[in-house]
C-alpha cells in the first residue's frame, strides 16, 4: 500500500512520533510493525532486540550532520537536516547483535524485517544499524492493526500477551460481564501465537462463580472474528465451550 512520510508536521516535529516500541518513539504505524516484529525475534532468538534510536529532533539531526560534514572522527554519514527518516518516525538505529552486518541475528533481521514493513536501507550507506519503515508488504489492515499495536506503546509482554489482554482476562476472573459487542484483543500475533494459552486460561475464568460459559464463549469468538480467521476463532470458542 501507499504510505505518506509526510503526514502535515515538519520533519524532526515529535508529532511525527505518536508510538513507541522498543523504547523508542516512532509514527504508530511503523512502532507496530516494529514491535510484531520484535515478537518474532524474540521466538527465534531468545531476547529482544536492542534499539538505539528512534525518532530524532532537528536540533540532534543538525547536530549528526555537522560532524559528518566536519569529518569528525568516529561519525558516520547523516542525511541534511530535515530529511531524515529519523525525522519523520519511520526510521531506527539498532544495538546489540544489529548494529553489525555479519551476524546470524543480523541476516534473518535484513531478511524478516521487509516482512513487517522495514528495510535495512543502511547497507547503501556503510550503517549495519538503520532500517526504515517503507510499508512494503503491508496490507490496509495490517496498517490498522499496527497503528492500535504501535499506540499501546510497544506494551507486549513476553509471554506475549498485552496489558489490554490482561485486564480482559483479570475482569473476566472477577466475574465481571463481557461486553456485548465483544472486548478488544489488539495485539493480533500474539493471539495467534498462544491459542491454546488463552484457551487454558479461559477455562480457568469459566469454573469462577457467576460466569456464563457459553456468554464468554461468544463474545471471545464475536471478538477475534475480525482478527483471525473465523474458523479459527470458532475453534477457540468451540474448544472453550466443550471442554475439550
Amino acid at each position: 500500500m501507499a504510505f505518506a512520510k509526510n503526514i502535515g508536521f515538519p520533519n524532526g516535529d515529535s508529532r511525527n512520533a505518536d508510538g513507541e516500541a522498543l523504547g523508542v518513539l516512532l509514527r504508530a504505524e511503523a512502532a507496530g510493525a516494529l514491535d510484531a516484529f520484535a515478537f518474532y525475534f524474540e521466538k527465534e532468538f531468545g531476547y529482544r532486540p536492542d534499539a538505539a534510536e528512534g525518532m530524532r529532533n532537528l536540533d540532534r539531526q543538525n547536530f549528526y550532520y555537522d560532524r559528518f560534514v566536519n569529518k569528525r572522527p568516529g561519525w558516520t554519514v547523516a542525511a541534511v537536516p530535515g530529511t531524515s527518516n529519523h525525522g519523520w518516525g519511520l526510521a531506527v538505529d539498532f544495538g546489540g547483535n544489529l548494529n553489525v552486518s555479519f551476524t546470524e541475528e543480523h541476516a534473518w533481521a535484513a531478511k524478516t524485517a521487509p516482512l513487517f514493513g522495514w528495510v535495512w536501507t543502511g547497507k547503501d550507506f556503510g550503517e549495519p544499524w538503520h532500517f526504515d519503515y517503507l510499508g512494503v508488504n503491508v496490507s490496509a489492515k495490517q496498517a490498522t492493526e499496527y497503528i492500535a499495536r504501535g499506540k499501546l506503546g510497544g506494551m507486549i509482554q513476553d509471554d506475549g500477551f498485552t496489558d489490554q489482554d490482561r485486564a480482559t482476562l483479570y475482569a473476566l476472573t472477577t466475574g465481571a460481564r463481557p461486553l456485548a459487542n465483544g472486548y478488544p484483543f489488539p495485539a493480533r500475533d500474539a493471539v495467534q501465537n498462544n491459542l491454546e494459552a488463552v484457551i487454558t486460561l479461559l477455562r480457568q475464568v469459566a469454573t469462577r462463580p457467576g460466569v456464563n460459559l457459553a456468554e464468554v464463549s461468544a463474545s471471545l469468538s464475536n471478538a477475534l472474528t475480525p482478527l483471525l480467521p473465523r474458523a479459527v476463532a470458532d475453534e477457540l470458542a468451540r474448544r472453550l465451550t466443550k471442554g475439550t
